[in-house]
């Protein structure tokens, strides 16, 4: 395979089955079993929800809920924005052709999620990297692209900590 953009290049020819041999239920019956589990998902998650906060660790989170800030929530929201615009406008630069906005700056929601469960930021560069080369851009380059976005960072950084330290 040339690149990480995998798909499939053919629809499988539909054959009928050997006799005797178990088939996958229909798409309906598929639906309901689904359905079930994610009713039962959310339902689990809403109790766990609800024991973390009366009993657990988020008891201290919730009630200082009660002395924040509200003013500056707005502000907050619109810098954090900001921050994934600014990052689709960087891998757009360090791409070195023109992509989509929106698009870009919701692969770069995706890339933040993905840091989130992988270490030192392969999760970010790996969802970049595939949004790249979903965008036509040869492997190597999109690679060398995420790569260029990842070390101008590192500075980019330390500059902005030293004008916050300053």
């Amino acid at each position: 395979m040339n690149t990480i953009a995998a798909g499939a290049e053919r629809a499988v020819p539909a054959e009928l089955p050997e006799p005797g041999v178990r088939t996958a239920p229909p798409p309906a019956v598929q639906r309901i079993h689904r359905a079930r589990w994610t009713i039962l998902g959310v339902l689990l998650a809403g109790a766990a929800t609800v024991l973390m906060v009366t009993l657990g660790p988020l008891r201290p989170a919730v009630s200082a809920l009660g002395h924040m800030r509200w003013e500056f929530l707005p502000a907050l929201i619109l810098l954090c924005l900001l921050h994934y615009v600014f990052s689709a406008i960087a891998l757009r630069g360090a791409a070195g052709r023109p992509l989509p906005l929106v698009a870009t700056t919701l692969a770069q929601f995706t890339a933040s999620a993905a840091n989130r469960i992988t270490p030192g930021g392969l999760g970010a560069a790996a969802v970049n990297t595939r949004y790249l080369v979903c965008r036509g851009l040869p492997l190597p380059r999109a690679a060398v692209a995420v790569a260029v976005l990842q070390v101008a960072g590192a500075p980019a950084d330390l500059l902005l900590l030293g004008a916050v330290v300053a």
